[in-house]
């Protein structure tokens, strides 16, 4: 198991839990992973090894869903101190499909709970961390690629904690796969997989291009939750497939980049936000009044939504008076939304709920 035992001689130090925490009370978990591993030469045989990032201690056990009606918990076998109070723990697991199996199944991981601290996720009504990742399950007859029975999925390389280091920001995420050249790999961002996820609200544009993600100024401080995910397509040379590539998996990295304000172009003192922008109410329904003031000159209002589009784009006259404007949301789909109000000096973000 050459990729998942490479981690002991990487020096990574492995702590063997002498406490047994259960999921149910781990409210601590900052990200996560799910690497495979697929063997179809004489059984259909899935490895998988779990990476979860968790602030705080370890815990003991995960629970994983193999897609075909099976669920068991996975034992830690070891964790890695990632610096200020962070902790990677590992789990690893490994399950046997019927013979004949063909059909795409979805892994389930459910780790525990979200920290509470997420700058961009609402966790008042569940804060329960969910990860799904879907895998070709295929026998060698039917394998894509005639002649070959087994293939290491990708994974990629970046889970402990990134900082937001100055405008301009990117993160190079490393993939590594044997043999390295056989698959077409892709890359995009995708949701944090919790309930409450809202995309981060971000000056510029918070995007991938190729394996690199990119963040130019984030609005404020904080802890935010991130997701990429990546699709293993591989060319297909059986007949039995009427498509010349197939995707055999995808993998998700849910992981944080924590921004330090001392990192940011233009930041406003939270003391200060409510003085120049207020949202009521929220949540709304149907209209939801903006109230603001201590902006001169022309003020720029835009509504973002969880995935980064507009909503609202909209140019008003900025006064030292108070100043309200009437935002209609009866057309808006159910979520979480960033109200953004901005001049030359700067520009101030408020979330808004629609019910």
């Amino acid at each position: 198991m050459g990729r998942f035992d490479a981690y002991k001689n990487a020096g990574i130090i492995l702590f063997f839990l002498l406490m047994n925490l259960s999921i149910l009370h781990a409210q601590n978990v900052c990200g996560a992973e799910i690497e495979k591993e697929y063997y179809f030469a004489n059984q259909q045989k899935l490895v998988v090894e779990v990476q979860v990032c968790r602030e705080g201690n370890s815990v003991g056990t995960v629970s994983f869903d193999w897609g075909d009606g099976e669920v068991e918990d996975f034992a830690l076998i070891g964790s890695y101190n990632a610096g200020n109070g962070y902790v990677i723990d590992y789990y690893r697991g490994n399950h046997i499909y019927a013979a004949g199996t063909n059909e795409y199944v979805e892994l389930v991981l459910r780790a525990g709970e979200l920290t509470d601290d997420f700058v961009n996720v609402n966790t008042e009504e569940n804060n329960a961390f969910v990860l799904r990742d879907s895998v070709l399950i295929f026998s060698e007859d039917l394998s894509p690629l005639v002649g070959y029975a087994y293939n290491e999925g990708p994974y990629m390389e970046i889970l402990s904690p990134s900082y937001y280091e100055a405008e301009g920001w990117y993160e190079s995420f490393i993939m590594a796969q044997a043999p390295f050249d056989m698959d077409s790999l892709s890359y995009s961002l995708t949701d944090f997989p919790a309930d409450g996820y809202s995309f981060p609200a971000n000056n510029e544009e918070l995007f991938m291009y190729s394996n690199v993600m990119y963040w130019d100024r984030p609005l404020l401080p904080g802890k935010y939750a991130v997701a990429v995910k990546l699709r293993e397509v591989r060319w297909t040379t059986n007949p039995f497939y009427n498509q010349q590539w197939t995707m055999l998996s995808t993998i998700t990295k849910a992981f944080m980049i924590i921004v330090d304000s001392a990192s940011l172009v233009t930041t406003v003192p939270e003391i200060e936000i409510d003085k120049i922008l207020s949202i009521y109410p929220n949540p709304a329904t149907t209209t939801t009044t903006l109230k603001y003031g201590g902006l001169n000159g022309q003020i720029y209002l835009k509504a973002i939504n969880a995935h980064g589009q507009f909503m609202l784009q909209k140019e008003l006259n900025g006064t030292a008076q108070i100043q309200r404007e009437i935002i209609d949301v009866s057309t808006w789909p159910a979520g979480v939304y960033w109200i953004e109000l901005s001049n030359e000096a700067g520009q101030v973000t408020k979330r808004l709920v629609v019910e």
